[in-house]
């Protein structure tokens, strides 16, 4: 999860990313098969093109932002008639879902929590690359977490300022982000592509996360 508008032009350029998924390709190795690591490179691939919305690190305008809210609330109000081919079709895809499962935009459904559902020798593989990633985090005002493949947030970690927001807006630890309980989120979203994705600002189904950029 990134701050807001400046953060994800500052990262889009920078080395770092890249590094960031060498050291997620790192953590799927330590976790699972070696053959799952090839689906991990073909969803970064796809993310140029359908599950990216700033492949060429420009920020969205503010008529654009606009464009989405205005769109955004049209759904939410009449979803049978909004027409939604503004909209990439993951985020389309995504907000019917969320439709279907009748997902409140109030800031409060945030609340919702589980308990994370991940075992202990995957924590152990994770943490050292979560601590990697935090250091990335610290530098651009960001912060990343760990789900479980539920959604429910296991681990939470980044910028201090950053942090502090988040535990004003959702459990940082236990926090629910699966689509059917909160709606579209790059976490929950991820899980129901089975692929890579990115969320930012206003393709975010609920209020609380208007203001997010969010990639899982």
């Amino acid at each position: 999860m990134l701050d807001p508008l400046r953060t994800r032009h500052k990262l889009g350029t920078n080395r770092k990313i890249a590094r960031s998924w060498q050291i997620s390709e790192a953590l799927l190795l330590a976790s699972g098969p070696v053959g799952r690591l090839p689906k991990l490179r073909e969803a970064t691939m796809s993310m140029k093109s359908d599950l990216t919305p700033w492949t060429n690190c420009k920020p969205p305008s503010k008529s654009d932002r606009d464009m989405l809210a205005a769109l955004r609330a049209r759904y939410i109000a009449n979803p049978q008639q909004t027409d939604l081919s503004a909209v990439r079709p993951v985020i389309a895809r995504s907000w019917r879902r969320s439709a279907l499962f009748n997902v409140s935009t109030a800031p409060g459904i945030m609340e919702i929590m589980a308990e994370p559902q991940i075992d202990e020798q995957f924590l152990r593989c994770a943490v050292p690359v979560i601590s990697e990633l935090e250091g990335l985090c610290n530098d651009a005002r960001g912060c990343v977490s760990l789900s479980d493949p539920t959604g429910t947030i296991s681990l939470f970690r980044g910028d201090a300022a950053m942090v502090r927001w988040a535990e004003k807006t959702f459990p940082t630890v236990g926090g629910a982000m699966s689509e059917e309980l909160v709606g579209t989120n790059s976490d929950g979203t991820a899980i129901e592509e089975g692929a890579a994705v990115q969320v930012w600002g206003g393709e975010h189904y609920n209020e609380a996360l208007q203001e997010t950029y969010c990639t899982s």
